[in-house]
This record gives C-alpha cells, sequence and structure tokens, in this order.
C-alpha cells in the first residue's frame, strides 16, 4: 500500500519491578476503583517522568527548554533510520560514527540509534557506562 508507515512499539512494559535509575523511586499502582465496589476497574500511577521507556523533552536538561506538551504530536511520527553503532569502539558517539548514513539520514525524519545497550537491561550496570550522543553529533543530526 503506498504510502504506508508501519509503527513499531520499542517500549517496555511498566509495572512496579521495572529497572528505574538509581535514585529514581519505581512506579506505584494502587487499585482506585473495582469493578465490584464502583461499576469500573481504575489504576492510580504514580510515576517519575524518566522511567521506562521515554522521550526526554529539552526541559529535561535546559531550564527554559519546552516541556512535551509544547510539541504538536505530529512531530513524533515520521521515517525512521536505524543507525546501528553497535561494534563502537569509542565512549561516546562521534560524529564520524553517524557520518556513514549521511545520505540515508537526509531522506528520513529520525535517527533510532541502536548501540546494544539493551543487552545490559534489568542489570544494575544498564544506568552507567552507556555511551552517550556527543554533542557535535547532536549538532550534526
Amino acid at each position: 500500500m503506498a504510502g504506508f508507515m508501519k509503527a513499531i512499539d520499542l517500549s517496555h512494559p511498566i509495572h512496579p519491578r521495572i529497572p528505574v535509575y538509581p535514585g529514581t523511586e519505581p512506579p506505584v499502582f494502587v487499585p482506585a476503583s473495582t469493578i465490584e465496589r464502583d461499576g469500573l476497574a481504575e489504576m492510580r500511577i504514580s510515576i517519575h517522568t524518566h522511567t521506562a521507556t521515554h522521550m526526554d523533552a529539552p526541559s529535561h536538561v535546559l531550564k527554559s527548554g519546552k516541556s512535551l506538551d509544547a510539541f504538536d504530536a505530529g512531530r513524533f511520527w515520521g521515517r525512521a533510520l536505524v543507525v546501528d553503532v553497535s561494534g563502537l569502539s569509542t565512549a561516546e558517539i562521534t560524529v564520524g560514527c553517524l557520518a556513514a548514513y549521511g545520505s540515508e539520514l537526509e531522506r528520513t525524519d529520525f535517527a533510532l540509534i541502536r548501540t546494544g545497550w539493551s543487552r545490559h537491561w534489568g542489570r544494575d550496570h544498564y544506568f552507567r557506562g552507556f555511551p552517550p550522543l556527543a554533542v557535535e553529533s547532536a549538532e550534526w543530526l
């Protein structure tokens, strides 16, 4: 079908024992209503915005940065390219790591950077030592 775009959910299910960044409290799920008592089932969920699979807003690190609700939802949908840097031999993701994908990246809306770090999901060291995107790489993208 022409114009069809496949959506792929990359998120981890959220549950009370999901790994969280050190110092962040895990999500709390409390039954708020039951079908038997109230005619409907509801849960009250308390969660930090940096829990599980999420998108960081500019306001996460920039005092005057926008929060996600300031962006139109359509900005988060489009063509993506998986940039595989899982064989990375540097401490951070440099422009050199991305340059080979240059012409392909020009034709996409998003770069999904595969570091291979997901192999550490659920282990304590998942939140330490991961390869960050260098500032120059973010600007280049």
